[in-house]
């Protein structure tokens, strides 16, 4: 949407930022969005680079990426990059899309001891 002297309204998610045509704004998720000149807003991820095997990538409040590990007593869910408590790691419910990939016990039954 055109305002005036070339400065358009950016609408992300009902927020509206004002923005000069060609600048850029990064939103809450850290996008970097354009205001188009026909009045569209264009919006790029942020892409990090990948961590090290064991780490996660985190975005930090000021969209900087970080790499984390998780906390002693849990184990890194690859596809979905959150930390599973390693007591729940193949204990027969399905926490992340990995952690009932190649264990001991059978299918759709809980490994259960006492």
């Amino acid at each position: 949407m055109l305002v005036q002297n070339q400065i358009y309204a950016l609408n992300y998610q009902s927020q509206y930022f004002r923005v000069a045509q060609n600048k850029s704004v990064l939103n809450d998720n850290c996008d970097t969005c354009t205001c188009n000149p026909n009045g569209e807003t264009s919006c790029i991820p942020l892409i990090c680079s990948p961590c090290k095997e064991g780490s996660y990538t985190y975005k930090t409040p000021d969209c900087k990426c970080v790499c984390k590990q998780c906390t002693p007593g849990s184990k890194l869910c690859k596809t979905s990059q959150t930390c599973i408590l390693e007591s729940q790691w193949c204990d027969g419910v399905e926490h992340c899309p990995d952690d009932e990939i190649n264990c001991d016990h059978e299918e759709g039954k809980p490994n259960l001891s006492c």
